[in-house]
């Protein structure tokens, strides 16, 4: 499903009059679209029955209108289906019960639907929308891995990482693994200049969360052992 399709079907929808999609939702597609993957976020086929989901649930509510949270909480709804389906196929999720987990990440839908992710791994999450939140969460708790998107407000990931580094006594080992659409060199070369461990890239899916976290928490045990 591409992008023009996507936000073109959006914008004739909201165009019909009786249905609030809002610019701004518009814009946030336009902007957003390559960060969106298979049971995460609006992408590929997964997008055919959110949208016919999710507008239809619009569309019948009695008020015609719907803001952006209601709008979140349906697009959840439909993908939590979405993930779940992928389990079908081959098994991708590990026992991770108990592993702390940070996840920053400033855009809403992915956030949750990846905490939501992560929490059925096992695993326990803490979230933050910006790089200066995620530093002040190392300070004040143990995490076992961090998951740091880039491009963020307040502080970006490439900076919260570096500062995460000179906490004494906690920030030197932890992983970190940046969240980013941006596969260059230059790009990869500044994530491991700041004190990133890996990569992962956008979009992603639940399996490729679970094989990072084995990656990164069974290289750790190995070390301390």
């Amino acid at each position: 499903m591409r992008k023009e399709f996507i936000v073109t079907t959006l914008t004739r929808i909201a165009a019909m009059g009786c249905l609030a999609v809002s610019p701004w939702w518009v814009r946030w597609l336009s902007e957003s679209y390559q960060f969106l993957s298979p049971g995460m976020v609006f992408f590929g086929c997964a997008f055919c029955s959110l949208a016919h989901l999710a507008l239809l649930s619009i569309l019948t509510n009695a008020q015609h209108r719907r803001d952006e949270v209601e709008f979140i909480e349906t697009v959840e709804h439909v993908l939590n289906a979405s993930v779940a389906s992928q389990e079908v196929d081959e098994p991708m999720i590990s026992d991770f019960a108990g592993v702390r987990v940070l996840l920053v990440e400033d855009n809403p839908v992915n956030q949750r639907v990846a905490a939501h992710t992560l929490r059925r791994f096992g695993c326990e999450v803490e979230t933050a929308e910006n790089g200066a939140e995620a530093v002040k969460l190392v300070q004040d708790n143990d995490f076992d891995i961090i998951f740091m998107d880039l491009e963020m407000p307040v502080m970006d990931g490439l900076q919260a990482s570096s500062e995460i580094r000179g906490i004494e006594g906690k920030g030197s080992e932890m992983p970190i693994i940046a969240l980013t659409a941006m596969s260059g060199e230059a790009d990869k070369d500044a994530c491991l200049a700041c004190g990133m461990n890996d990569f992962l890239s956008k979009p992603f899916s639940a399996r490729d969360l679970s094989k990072m976290i084995a990656r990164h928490i069974a290289f750790a045990e190995a070390e301390a052992a």
